[in-house]
């Protein structure tokens, strides 16, 4: 099924982009970000370093995946940086909901 260009679309593409190239995910993503103002895409990933994994799980999986001819091609870089700052948000957010919380919590005059 195509999206109609002149409406926004909401685009489910799970268990697919750690099989593509990073190339061929960004050709798509560009894609997806030419339709229609509003449009949203929700995809998963797998991260660039689990993709390298040397555990294991990961090189039983890398072998089994290969040898039914559908390796894993790409994965996002999570750089330590990037969570940092997401946790340094969850962090500043869940402070900020907790004052939210308990300012409300304040005892009236008696």
């Amino acid at each position: 099924m195509q999206a109609q260009s002149d409406k926004p679309s909401f685009f489910v593409w799970e268990g697919v982009t750690m099989y593509l190239s990073r190339e061929a995910v960004e050709k798509t993503l560009r894609t997806i970000a030419g339709t229609a103002s509003g449009s949203v895409v929700a995809f998963d990933y797998f991260a660039a370093d689990v993709i390298k994994g040397q555990s294991l799980y990961m090189r039983y999986a890398t072998a089994v995946l290969n040898a039914t001819g559908e390796p894993l091609r790409s994965g996002v870089e999570s750089a330590p940086r990037v969570r940092d700052h997401v946790a340094a948000f969850w962090h500043l957010t869940a402070d900020a909901f907790i004052g939210m919380i308990l300012s409300g919590y304040k005892k009236s005059p008696t």
